[in-house]
């Protein structure tokens, strides 16, 4: 794989964050309170969620292009991996976007307990939980243990690839 390639991948894993985030303020948005003036409101969807996707859209069809930018240019073509062996940049893939969904589950977890404790203490008026509060309590918890999976297992991980793969050879 060239340089080129690998950021390229970086770039389209990078829209395909980009898009979930996209989607998750969407269904959060939709979810506010509707007191929100309808201006404000369609302000707010236009800055949080239509940008989001739109750049992930480019991101994802240009992917070269953008990683060709972004790069220096390099004189030799050569291939950054001689070797077929991929498993070194599968465990640094999974263990960089376990570290990036970690870094995202973490400020959600601190948001969440920050309301959890405002509603057990009964300050501002919060006595109980949406549904939706706690269907992103627990949508927090998953991502947590997905992030975690993929940063402490990852063997595991790449060995389902691996026999998913090759299972045909």
């Amino acid at each position: 794989m060239s340089r080129e390639e690998i950021v390229a991948v970086a770039v389209r894993l990078f829209a395909i964050f980009l898009a979930v985030q996209a989607i998750r303020l969407a269904t959060q948005a939709i979810s506010a309170d509707s007191g929100v003036p309808i201006s404000e409101f369609a302000v707010g969807i236009v800055l949080t969620v239509i940008f989001p996707f739109a750049a992930a859209v480019l991101l994802w069809l240009f992917p070269l292009s953008i990683a060709s930018t972004l790069l220096p240019i390099n004189k030799n073509k050569e291939s950054l991996f001689s070797n077929s062996n991929t498993n070194s940049i599968l465990e640094a893939g999974c263990i960089l976007i376990g570290l990036w969904f970690l870094a995202s589950a973490l400020t959600d977890t601190f948001y969440w307990v920050v309301i959890l404790i405002v509603s057990i203490r009964g300050d501002y008026g919060i006595e109980d939980l949406r549904t939706v509060d706690i269907a992103n309590i627990i949508a927090t918890g998953v991502q947590i243990f997905v992030s975690l999976s993929l940063i402490l297992g990852y063997r595991r991980i790449l060995s389902a690839i691996n026999s998913l793969r090759f299972k045909g050879i």
